[in-house]
């Protein structure tokens, strides 16, 4: 490199610190609204559980919970273990339906 492309990498290297950017990182598009990368992706996984596409309602929500309840609850099932995982899904469906409801509310 000469002199002067090298004087002109220093001053882009710089600016891109002035700003705040890390040189030569690619820059990550950010989540929308006031959620950081790891909890969008937190929401789109309840969203998943509760078999819902993003954007559904309170209704929705609660709606999608109670038929999953109703199709996997651990009295449908005689065998003890698959009798656990209902359990353990439906502690999962009820976390992601109270996360899911407070997102909503805040986003309104």
């Amino acid at each position: 490199m000469s002199d002067a492309e090298l004087q002109e990498e220093a001053l882009r290297r710089r600016k891109a610190r002035a700003r705040g950017e890390t040189p030569g990182a690619p820059k990550k598009p950010s989540p929308p609204g006031w959620l950081d990368e790891r909890e969008a992706a937190q929401v789109l996984q309840w969203y998943a559980n509760l078999e819902l596409a993003p954007g559904a309602r309170l209704e929705d929500i609660d709606a999608a919970y109670e038929r999953l309840v109703r199709k996997y609850h651990p009295e449908r099932h005689r065998d003890v273990e698959r009798k656990r995982a209902a359990e353990k899904l439906i502690a999962s469906l009820e976390v992601a339906r109270e996360g899911l409801k407070a997102y909503v509310r805040r986003r309104s």
